[in-house]
């Protein structure tokens, strides 16, 4: 039996959201089903009433997990930076389950709340590493690649341009109270209870708190060289790996911009246990007579490009009666009471209706509450989620062309792309559909995609056998 140790960021107990933990999961259930043995450290949960960090340990059906409580890498914290290079308490516990389990394999999947050090120890060891890229955090703190002007960030100056920029802006104290929050009181009895209360509450927080204290300038900035010695490490480590799994060839080609160009770089969209709950749309039922409705699905941050979608629906003034607009999914409540507030009367007239969150098991309602999806990323995209999701359901997409947004969206067949940030030419798109109403039904048929995830883990355990043989020679 193949044991595998995976390295990651909580379980989908605490961190409830994200396609990173969902994949995770689904993956280590599907190995497990496939005759794998797994192992799972992580990052977790923040323990107010201890000053040490150490590990639990507990099981679920299909994985066995060392949970790292307080770990001194704070996710989203700027001074905790350091720790991404190397940081000894998580490494002296990353060896002793190294010695306890002594894995075949290693599949990183995230280092957020660890450390880029495991990724040499591993290597040192003599285990077979496999890394798993889901976003842009070994190039860059703040994940996106974005740099202060909202610029893709093609040079950081060799760490110059990280210290001017205001990178992972939290603040440490509350990174370990949201922890504790998440993993100590959310799932208790009193705090679902309270749990209506405690989202109110972290939007306040989200609201006021955020910009006042953690977008300024931070009191102690660090070395550039800092940055420089976080960037060398992650580039040199990953070419060592045995192997990388990127989420699309967009992601691939932007590492390799940076050099990373390990030959065992592999190429596979992400899966989602969620995929098995969405079944096709029945073209004939879409459009309803009407009005053609538009969806967007996701976080509602500046980078996924809602505001496009505002600006856009107020293009369309003179078509308001025949056409909605619903945006499902929270995010940043600043970003959002921004728009509400300055703009509210233009929302309404733009037929916009803000929907709120939903939850993994409403996501076929979701899709088929909407005609066509609108994903206007304004950043390098790695590899959506719900663009999975919108072609398992047939939903015609329009879509921004970057990232690897455009490796699912095939103009003029599933959907349409148009330039990022481009509100005139996602408005003309929009038009489209809801002049030709019969199209919508037509993009739906000609949209044919299948997933099959039993399927992936078998690839995936290849690529570890294969890797172990190659560092083995055997």
């Amino acid at each position: 039996m193949l044991k595998v140790l995976h390295v990651g960021w909580w379980t989908l107990e605490y961190r409830k959201i994200g396609g990173i933990p969902i994949h995770v999961e689904t993956l280590m259930k599907y190995l497990h089903k496939h005759g794998c043995e797994n192992v799972y450290f992580c990052g977790g949960r923040y323990n107010l009433l201890s000053k040490s960090v150490y590990l639990k340990k507990w099981t679920k059906p299909y994985t066995k997990i060392y949970e790292l409580v307080n770990s001194p890498n704070i996710v989203c914290s700027y001074e905790s930076t350091p720790t991404h290079i190397q940081c000894e308490p998580i490494e002296k516990l990353f060896n002793k389950v190294l010695e306890i389990e002594k894995p075949d394999v290693i599949h990183f999947h995230e280092l957020e709340s660890l450390t880029g050090s495991l990724l040499t120890i591993a290597r040192l060891k003599n285990i077979p590493s496999i890394v798993g890229v889901h976003n842009y955090w070994y190039l860059c703190p703040q994940i996106e690649l974005i740099d202060v002007n909202r610029q893709k960030c093609n040079d950081f100056l060799n760490g110059e341009k990280c210290v001017s920029c205001v990178v992972i802006p939290l603040n440490s104290r509350f990174g370990r109270i949201y922890g504790m929050y998440g993993g100590y009181f959310r799932n208790t009895f009193i705090g679902k209870i309270f749990e209506p209360i405690a989202i109110k509450l972290y939007k306040l927080v989200n609201k006021w708190y955020y910009p006042l204290f953690n977008t300024a300038e931070p009191e102690k900035k660090l070395p550039s060289s800092i940055f420089l010695r976080r960037r060398q490490l992650f580039v040199d480590e990953l070419n060592k790996a045995q192997a990388i799994i990127f989420p699309s060839e967009r992601v691939k080609e932007i590492y390799a911009e940076h050099q990373v160009t390990n030959k065992n770089s592999i190429v596979m969209h992400p899966i989602n246990i969620n995929y098995l709950r969405i079944k096709p749309k029945d073209p004939s039922l879409h459009p309803k007579p009407g009005k053609i409705i538009f969806g967007y699905i996701g976080r509602i941050v500046k980078e996924k490009g809602v505001h496009v979608i505002v600006d856009a629906a107020r293009m369309l003034e003179n078509y308001k009666n025949r056409f909605r607009v619903l945006i499902f999914g929270g995010g940043d409540e600043l970003y959002i009471s921004e728009y509400i507030s300055q703009s509210k009367e233009e929302i309404v007239k733009s037929n916009i209706e803000f929907k709120g969150r939903y939850s993994p098991g409403e996501i076929q309602k979701v899709l088929s509450s909407i005609d066509v999806a609108i994903v206007p990323s304004i950043w390098e995209d790695c590899a959506p989620i719900v663009l999975n999701e919108l072609r398992l359901s047939k939903t015609p997409i329009i879509a921004s062309r970057i990232g690897g947004i455009p490796e699912a969206v095939e103009h003029g067949v599933n959907g349409f792309l148009f330039e990022p940030g481009n509100a005139e030419e996602l408005a003309h798109y929009m038009k489209y559909f809801i002049e030709n109403p019969q199209e919508v039904s037509k993009f739906m048929e000609r949209t044919n995609w299948s997933f099959d995830i039993d399927k992936y883990a078998e690839e995936t355990i290849e690529i570890y056998k294969t890797a172990i043989a190659k560092l083995h020679g055997s």
